[in-house]
């Protein structure tokens, strides 16, 4: 069983509101109870067969929705200021556009006056440049990374091969000989 994180008292409180038609929006301001637990709330009463409607937004909270978007605030900014999620204010934002209401165009952030363009354009110049030679030098440190890497590899066949035919010179030398070499080092102590 779901273990609740908000005490049984708050939830009796919250049911009988319910009952009584406080809205969402009160709920959420006079408890601290989330959406989506109200929902499960009202959802569990319904399920009792208690006859409680599920919550709707009231018109005063449309109308600030449609409000808000009319000012030009995007979706996500209003879901912060408002009970709703925002599936449900894009939902609203489409029948916003459907009844002919065009949102305006997001405005556009005025450009930074700090400093005088041709700075910026100076500035920004010198980055490209250091950039272009940055991308450059970096090209020919690879370039010359594959280079070692081959000689590397060429070094390495070299010495392998090498080693290998100091092998058989040495196994030939010994077979040309034979045992009558005396050996490097005795068997014995003798």
């Amino acid at each position: 069983m779901r273990t609740s994180r908000y005490p049984a008292a708050l939830r009796a409180a919250v049911e009988e509101r319910m009952r009584a038609g406080a809205t969402l929006r009160e709920l959420v301001k006079e408890c601290g109870v989330e959406y989506h637990t109200l929902h499960r709330w009202l959802g569990s009463l319904r399920q009792k067969g208690e006859d409680v409607a599920f919550i709707y937004h009231s018109q005063e909270l449309r109308a600030l929705v449609f409000q808000r978007l009319a000012e030009g605030v995007p979706v996500k900014a209003i879901a912060q200021e408002v009970p709703m999620s925002p599936g449900h204010l894009y939902r609203l934002r489409r029948k916003y556009l459907s009844l002919g209401m065009a949102v305006p165009p997001k405005p556009k952030a005025p450009p930074r006056r700090d400093r005088p363009l041709s700075e910026v354009e100076v500035e920004n110049a010198a980055l490209r440049q250091e950039l272009k030679s940055a991308l450059a030098t970096n090209a020919d440190l690879e370039r010359e990374g594959r280079k070692l890497k081959a000689a590397l590899a060429d070094s390495v066949m070299e010495a392998t091969f090498f080693a290998g035919a100091l092998q058989r010179t040495e196994a030939a030398s010994h077979e040309t000989h034979g045992s009558s070499a005396t050996p490097s080092t005795s068997r014995s102590g003798r």
